[in-house]
């Protein structure tokens, strides 16, 4: 994959929430297989490293117990859990937060993998199994980068108020695909990202926001489902480049 042609590319959705949502569980549809590889390759990745840096299973089961606690509706318990995180102190909140962004930066360029996986369902082309490791073989620097830097702003913002945090991860929701597609360095993916985000900013809102509805679903269908719609948003994702840049075309070298 060295670059993608602008023309005669496949015709991507509407720029409306429904028709980006709808392309995406179409493309998810064919790669659901993939989806749950994904889940699970990411899972033992991920406790490789919490066994590395135990700080970080307080993130997940923090994270975890609000996830139960809206499930139930019982908002006063998310309110307790919140508090009880933030009594930890400065330093252990901040180890967990590093933890956390190292897990999410290793992880970035397999979330490309599941993502170009997802171009090549919506461009009929065959998928093998080593396309969902191409992101670390492909600008793995530069996708490892981004995700480093979208990752230390999104906790910060988080760390100090909510909306910035979920303000920075909206456009990293945005920039994955166009970093990986685009070939682009951190600079250039972060101001495509930003610019792409402000411009769209209803459109991108309400299809992050529907995406990851979709993607915690599963957990009302216990662990199973969970593993099946938790990948979903990296499909939703590519759709919602698809339809602000359009569908790319990949150029055999």
């Amino acid at each position: 994959m060295s670059n993608f042609d602008e023309f005669d590319r496949p015709i991507g959705p509407e720029k409306d929430t429904g028709s980006i949502i709808s392309h995406a569980f179409e493309n998810y549809k064919n790669i659901i297989g993939y989806a749950i590889l994904f889940v699970i390759i990411s899972f033992l990745i991920s406790t490789g490293i919490s066994l590395l840096f135990p700080g970080i299973n307080i993130g997940l089961d923090t994270y975890k117990e609000i996830i139960e606690a809206a499930k139930s509706g019982d908002s006063e318990s998310i309110k307790d859990i919140v508090a009880e995180y933030q009594d930890l102190g400065f330093g252990a909140r901040s180890f967990t937060i590093l933890a956390s962004i190292i897990a999410s930066v290793i992880l970035y360029p397999l979330k490309a993998g599941l993502i170009y996986i997802t171009h090549k369902s919506n461009t009929k082309q065959n998928i093998e199994f080593s396309d969902l490791f191409i992101g670390y073989k492909q600008n793995t620097v530069n996708i490892m980068l981004y995700g480093f830097v979208i990752s230390v702003l999104a906790s910060i913002g988080s760390f100090f108020c909510l909306l910035p945090g979920l303000y920075i991860y909206i456009v990293g929701f945005v920039g994955l695909p166009i970093v990986f597609f685009g070939n682009k360095n951190v600079s250039e993916g972060l101001s495509l990202s930003f610019n792409a985000t402000n411009d769209n900013f209803g459109l991108v809102l309400g299809v992050a926001v529907l995406a990851f509805l979709i993607k915690i679903s599963g957990y009302l269908l216990c662990l199973i489902g969970a593993i099946a719609t938790l990948p979903y948003i990296f499909s939703a994702s590519y759709s919602l480049y698809c339809a602000l840049f359009g569908t790319p075309y990949e150029v055999k070298s």
